[in-house]
Parts: structure tokens; sequence; C-alpha cells
């Protein structure tokens, strides 16, 4: 599966990448064993077997490394998501996708949080890519569909095309769809603080059931009753 295009990598690209993986192979290491707290520059260099000022020519600091470490666990969720089948109805689809997406993010919350939400001053789309292309194996058995997603959204855009399906059906207008985005990208943000500091107790599944009961009822909020009253059809 080909990822961030056709144009083949000389010598030095494929050495830079080699580099960049021990580096983030190590920086996952760290996170496996200690999450991102126990994760430090000095820390990846020595597992590595670099020195730290070495990491500095790859990444742009250790948040950089962080997020590229952080998004081995987005694997699961792309893995779950490829082998459903999902619906046509918008709304059904809209809130498939995310009950999916919640219920690895709420597995993973440090990581999740650290991907989608944390202020990141690198270009995000760009690292996505280049993630991609030193981990290309872990883009197998995903489907081709998911791709445009993958490599070229960020939280805020990743629903775009769920939301145009809704609009597409007769549920809201299309001016409505970055106000609802806007809506739904903050609230999960704050659900998922709150399963991140372990606040609540609740198993995993319920805080999953009650985030998608939530996105429901926002959805149905804007539907256009009056317009089409039977949107689905």
């Amino acid at each position: 599966m080909s990822v961030g295009g056709d144009t083949p990598m000389n010598k030095r690209d494929i050495k830079r990448l080699r580099t960049m993986r021990y580096f983030i192979d190590a920086a996952q290491g760290i996170l496996e064993e200690e999450g991102l707290d126990g994760l430090t520059i000095r820390r990846v260099a020595d597992r590595a077997g670099y020195n730290s000022a070495t990491i500095y020519s790859y990444f742009e600091n250790l948040e950089h490394l962080a997020f590229y470490a952080s998004l081995k666990y987005l694997k699961s969720y792309l893995v779950r998501l490829s082998a459903m089948t999902l619906p046509h109805n918008g709304l059904e689809r809209f809130t498939a996708i995310w009950r999916c997406f919640a219920a690895e993010a709420f597995q993973y919350p440090d990581y999740y949080y650290n991907i989608f939400y944390a202020p990141h001053r690198f270009q995000f789309n760009d690292s996505i890519r280049l993630y991609y292309q030193i981990y290309p194996e872990q883009l197998e058995n995903i489907s081709e569909d998911l791709l445009p997603m993958l490599m070229g959204s960020n939280i805020y855009e990743r629903d775009y095309e769920s939301l145009r399906r809704c609009v597409d059906q007769g549920y809201f207008s299309a001016d409505r769809i970055p106000e609802i985005n806007d809506i739904v990208v903050l609230l999960f943000q704050s659900y998922l603080l709150r399963v991140r500091s372990g606040e609540s107790d609740l198993p995993l599944e319920e805080h999953v059931d009650r985030i998608i009961r939530y996105f429901t009822a926002i959805i149905k909020g804007y539907i256009c009753k009056a317009r089409n009253p039977n949107p689905a059809q």
C-alpha cells in the first residue's frame, strides 16, 4: 500500500527513515513499560544507541518524538474499522465510526489525547505521512477507503465525510457541519480527559455507550424534521 506518493527514495532518505525508526522503536518501548511520563530524550537515545543530540536532527523536540511513538496505538482502531461493514445511513455510519474510535481511545487515553488534542507545533499531516513511510507494514489489512481520512486529516476534519453523508440524506444543511463538528470534537475531548484522569470507575463499554448517546442527541437536535421527517429513507 503506497503512502506519500510514488517518488523513489535515495539512499540518504532510506537511511534517515531507518534512523528515525530506531528512535521511535526505542520510544515505543518506553511507552509500553512506563507510559508518556517515562519518556525523555536521554532515555530514548540511550536505548537506541545514539547520543541525545542526534535525536534533534530527526525530531523537533520530545513532543514531536512522543507523537510519533503514540501513533502505534492507532493500529488496532484502523484494523477494527477496516473490518466493519459501515451502514449506508448517515447517522448510523457517523455513530458506528465514533463507537469504534471511542472504544480504542478510551482504552489508550493518554496516547489518543497526545495524537489528536495535544498542542502540536509541527506539521500534523506531514508527520502522519512520514510515520507510515517508516512503518508501511502498519497499513497492512487497512482498507484503501480509510487512507484519505488517515493521511490527510486532523481530529476536526476526520468526520467531515460522515457529516457530509448526513447532509446528502437530508438530516441537516451543509452550513451546519462546522458547528456540529466543533461540538462533537470538543465534547469528545472533555470526555477523553475524564477517562484519562480516572475520575470515573465505569467500565470502558459504558463510557463508549454514554459518548455515543451524547453524539446521537446532538445530531438529532439538528435534524431538519420539517423538511424531511424520514431522512434515512
